[in-house]
């Protein structure tokens, strides 16, 4: 399915979909428990309902970044979501994969740091997203 034939709505739940993805293979591979986290997430969050199955969206974003590097696809999906909203539950569920596996790896933290960034959060706001899974 091409960009073009996918709805608006439909185009920011596939990136937030594609940041997940990224999200996972910062540390070189994406853990069972976090595909498993993405699919959970993609199921059951109100913001990504009807988005469908993730695969194909998988295996394309993991090709994307391999031609032009994780951090300019993070970049280039990231500058896709354009509203703020989208843009909260992207870095939310980005964190949610990233504690998939009971451990941030390194460059899982980048990623978000690189996230934070490209999705223009404040620390403030990324603090809030970051402590709505402790509550």
């Amino acid at each position: 399915m091409t960009e073009q034939m996918i709805a608006p709505d439909r185009k920011q739940q596939r990136r937030i979909v594609e940041l997940m993805v990224l999200t996972a293979l910062a540390d070189g591979t994406v853990e069972g428990s976090e595909a498993l986290t993405i699919r959970e997430l993609v199921q059951r969050h109100p913001a990504l309902a009807g988005v469908g199955e993730t695969a194909a969206i998988s295996n394309a974003i993991r090709e994307r970044s391999a031609d032009i590097g994780l951090e300019a696809c993070v970049r280039e999906v990231a500058a896709g979501i354009t509203d703020a909203a989208q843009r909260a539950v992207a870095f939310r569920c980005c964190v949610l994969v990233t504690s998939a596996d009971s451990h941030v790896a390194g460059e899982e933290a980048l990623v978000l740091a690189l996230l934070q960034e490209a999705l223009e959060l404040t620390t403030d706001q990324v603090r809030r997203l970051i402590a709505e899974g402790d509550e």
